[in-house]
């Protein structure tokens, strides 16, 4: 599956929260994130462009994940391939993946909202501080709803989560 997105940091979640509910977006799932990043000791994924995360929504459900940046530039957008399924034991698949031969080389943990509005998912996220709106959908949604939220694409990002938290810590 193809993800498109892009974040937009903000100078607090409060005003947009409240957009969004005026908007008509649902509120599916708030809580603790974490997300644990495996690799080979040689980090052979990441020179490859690829990524294996195990997430862990609490109260809700784990997810393991490969992402695969594209050979060519995303531009204004994060385009990544994403292959994604449902874990039931997250112990388990840690286990699982180090006993194929990777190691957790870092983990996060920031506080989510996750809504759906237009035809997309609207992620309200704190990490470290921070604030940060992730819109993913089709360009042309993203597009929208950053206008329609008034977004500043000066402020917005490629970056993943993975390289923001690494600087934050």
């Amino acid at each position: 599956m193809k993800e498109i997105e892009v974040k937009f940091l903000v100078p607090s979640l409060d005003e947009f929260r409240e957009k969004i509910k005026k908007m008509g977006g649902r509120l599916e799932w708030s809580g603790q994130e974490t997300s644990f990043f495996f690799d080979t000791p040689g980090q052979e994924l990441k020179k490859k462009g690829k990524f294996i995360r195990l997430r862990k929504w609490d109260g809700h459900s784990s997810s393991l994940t490969l992402k695969v940046r594209p050979k060519d530039g995303t531009g204004k957008y994060k385009i990544r391939d994403e292959y994604q399924t449902e874990v039931s034991d997250l112990e388990m698949v840690k286990k699982i993946l180090g006993n194929l031969g990777f190691v957790q080389i870092f983990s996060y943990t920031k506080h989510r909202e996750h809504w759906k509005l237009e035809g997309a998912c609207v992620e309200l996220d704190n990490l470290g501080g921070q604030s940060f709106i992730e819109i993913e959908g089709s360009k042309k949604a993203i597009n929208q709803l950053a206008g329609k939220l008034g977004l500043d694409w000066s402020e917005s990002t490629t970056k993943s989560y993975f390289d923001i938290a690494q600087k934050i810590k």
